[in-house]
């Protein structure tokens, strides 16, 4: 069993998503990661590339949970990530879709039960 909480400032939005770390075939990256997206992607040598699609899916649903009142209906493309091999990553979502505000997300490998996951987390200020 895996249990998790997000704590974060009063009136913030937060998200919290935790996915299996394992292979994403490769149509879950073309239908996840924009062309902008892909040096960030490329950038994260330290994960192999099927799993990559994987941590992109994960903070990208972190972050829509985190902005969903004020972006009910945000796909995988309005959200731009720039995420680190030290568990931060920089977000921008497109202004047509979530005018103001900031988000923060994070990322790290968690194992329970003899698996791993990652483990997305995101925080939005209006």
């Amino acid at each position: 069993p895996l249990a998790v909480a997000l704590a974060g400032p009063a009136g913030a939005g937060r998200g919290i998503d935790v996915e299996r770390v394992r292979a994403a075939r490769g149509a879950l990256a073309r239908r996840v990661v924009r062309d902008d997206e892909r040096a960030a992607f490329d950038a994260l040598v330290d994960i192999e590339e099927p799993y990559k699609a994987a941590l992109f899916f994960s903070l990208k649903e972190a972050v829509y949970k985190a902005i969903s009142r004020d972006a009910p209906s945000v796909g995988f493309k309005q959200v731009r990530l720039g995420p680190a091999a030290d568990g931060g990553c920089g977000v921008a979502v497109d202004a047509d879709v979530l005018a103001g505000g900031a988000v923060e997300a994070a990322w790290r490998v968690v194992s329970a039960a003899g698996e791993d996951f990652f483990l997305s987390t995101a925080v939005y200020r209006r």
